[in-house]
């Protein structure tokens, strides 16, 4: 079986790297993705130096930078679909057991995993999917055994199809806090949520192995980063809950885990749940962005207010608004507003000039282009150059 499934054609990366390698931004074809590596080893180190400080599991996305790594345990982020239990055991059977897992909320879900063992030849990992109160997907705490499921993962593990390793939740609420302190109240809930369901289920649930509660998002873990660094009572309180939090009848045989995709890269949207503390100065903080032209300026009085025309629209950004930056997108150009309501105000862009702008979802931003632009501001403080190009993946 081809382990291949068609995407959409790309240059090699030594052709990507021929064009663009050495050139500066004003001179490249744009739009285009450009990545700060100084920005991305910064937080990724730091994240790194967080997880074991806290001495907790580890999890990343990998969507909003896309690319291959090192041997993991791969989940699959969404409940299973048949269409992709193939593609998920071709590439378990390569990297061996306990390579990958996927979530389940539904009984029907089970019998997929039958096609899963029969091309590996061993059992998949199984993360029941948690709903902790954002309803996007998942099973609330005390109503997990929709349809008699827990029966059913029984009868999994007997026939060697899966192994249940954990339950995961995703804290989507985090995403509209306001604080550190809020995206801290959401980390504990939602481990409190999970544990519950264990509690819940404590008698049906195997008892020969340690269990795995997988929780976070982005805010919660560069909330967890902020706390760190600062009061070491706050960090040693949060530290104590997840390493010993109080699960009842499954006390000592749960390791929590978190995960979390875009803290690499971070966005507008992160920037504004303020979960790292007050962060003034986004650019220094946000490692990607857009390039992008000037069109035209409207300085003369054509408008309410002077406003630029930029060569970038919703194909090249998305559309989501969020808290700090207004919605202003067309399909191919964008209005760029002076932040000033005096309209004697003249916006600073000449015609053909060479704009960043900070994408409110990075995730949806990036999956619009190939590969990104690599630039370096710990060489380069104005991060003109460019000195790598990285293709992403593509596809679902």
């Amino acid at each position: 079986m081809d382990t291949m499934i068609p995407q959409r054609p790309l240059p090699s990366k030594d052709a990507l790297k021929q064009f663009y390698l050495h050139k500066t931004l004003a001179e490249i074809p744009k739009p285009a993705a450009v990545l700060d590596l100084a920005i991305i080893k910064r937080h990724c180190n730091s994240m790194l130096q967080t997880i074991q400080t806290l001495g907790v599991g580890f999890r990343a996305h990998v969507k909003s930078h896309k690319s291959k790594g090192h041997k993991v345990n791969i989940l699959y982020g969404i409940p299973l679909v048949p269409s992709q239990v193939s593609r998920l055991a071709l590439a378990a059977a390569e990297l061996g057991p306990d390579s990958v897992s996927v979530m389940i909320d539904h009984p029907d879900q089970i019998k997929f995993l039958d096609t899963f063992a029969r091309i590996t030849g061993f059992a998949a990992g199984v993360f029941l999917k948690v709903d902790c109160g954002y309803h996007r997907a998942g099973l609330p705490p005390r109503a997990m055994d929709k349809g008699g499921l827990f029966s059913k993962l029984g009868e999994m593990e007997k026939t060697g199809a899966g192994r249940l390793v954990g339950i995961y939740s995703h804290s989507s609420l985090s995403y509209g806090g306001r604080s550190k302190g809020d995206a801290l109240r959401h980390l504990r809930g939602e481990v409190e949520a999970c544990l519950l369901a264990l509690d819940s289920y404590a008698g049906v649930l195997p008892v020969d192995r340690e269990l795995i509660v997988s929780v976070g998002a982005t805010p919660q873990v560069v909330a967890a980063e902020s706390v760190a660094e600062g009061d070491d009572a706050e960090f040693e309180e949060l530290k104590k809950f997840l390493k010993e939090p109080d699960t009842g009848a499954f006390k000592g045989r749960v390791r929590v885990e978190l995960h979390a995709g875009n803290y690499p890269l971070l966005d507008m949207q992160q920037m504004s749940t303020n979960a790292g503390g007050v962060r003034e100065k986004f650019f220094d903080e946000v490692g990607v962005c857009v390039v992008a032209e000037t069109c035209s300026v409207y300085n003369d009085g054509e408008r309410e207010y002077p406003e630029a025309l930029v060569a970038v629209g919703t194909l090249g950004m998305g559309r989501e608004p969020v808290r700090v930056i207004k919605d202003g997108g067309f399909q191919e150009h964008s209005i760029l507003r002076w932040e000033s309501e005096d309209v004697a105000k003249k916006i600073p862009l000449g015609v053909g000039q060479t704009v960043k702008i900070y994408p409110n979802h990075a995730c949806i931003t990036g999956a619009m282009y190939g590969w990104y632009l690599v630039v370096d501001s710990s060489s380069d403080p104005d991060s003109t150059k460019i000195v790598d190009v990285w293709v992403r993946w593509l596809g679902w």
